[in-house]
């Protein structure tokens, strides 16, 4: 399915693991993203391992902070 003049789940997954992967390995301490909900649904389930199909029982309350650390080469929420 792709949206009127938007991209397709397969785009927009590629696209967000691409800029995680990019976020993992940037060069500081601590990086902040500011996002929208779809974003962080997607990056949730995939840490926590659920199909894409059950993304949206991840979706954060409006307005929340999603904090995520990487312990020994795997990310955790906190």
């Amino acid at each position: 399915m792709v949206f009127p003049g938007g991209e397709s789940f397969s785009a927009f997954r590629q696209r967000v693991e691409a800029v995680f992967a990019d976020l993992a390995e940037y060069p500081v301490k601590c990086v902040a993203a500011v996002t929208h909900g779809g974003v962080l649904m997607y990056l949730l389930s995939w840490l926590r391992g659920l199909p894409s199909a059950r993304m949206f029982e991840c979706l954060p309350p409006r307005g929340s902070l999603v904090k995520l650390r990487k312990v020994k080469g795997v990310w955790r929420e906190e």
